[in-house]
């Protein structure tokens, strides 16, 4: 027979084990593969995939630690005046400047919101 607060004391720590062993393997597989995608860079964009890489993976290791994930609301500045267009205002673009576009393009969905 165990004691009820050694099984639980067992499986807290078991649970702790197992997540530290996942983010680990979490870190591992990402820089792996960012480390893959840096060598295959052309030279002239390397140090700056490199910088990119770099400041990702701070973000990456502050998230998988917990580390002040947190957004201050207060510090959210309205988008300036003339800034955002209406979708109907918005002229046809070729494919090459679409592809440029999606290229410089990020998606940030907050939790609580639609979608």
């Amino acid at each position: 027979f165990i004691p009820m607060s050694s099984a639980i004391l067992a499986r807290s720590n078991s649970t702790q084990l197992f997540k530290d062993l996942t983010q680990r393997e979490s870190e591992k597989a990402v820089f792996s593969e960012m480390s893959r995608i840096l060598k295959s860079a052309p030279s002239e964009i390397a140090q700056q995939y490199s910088d990119q890489f770099s400041n990702f993976r701070n973000l990456f290791c502050r998230y998988l630690h917990g580390e002040d994930t947190a957004i201050d609301w207060n510090k959210i500045e309205l988008v300036g005046q003339g800034k955002l267009k209406r979708y109907k205002d918005l002229q046809p673009m070729c494919e090459d400047d679409i592809a440029s576009c999606l290229n410089r393009m990020a998606i940030v969905k907050l939790n609580g919101g639609p979608g």
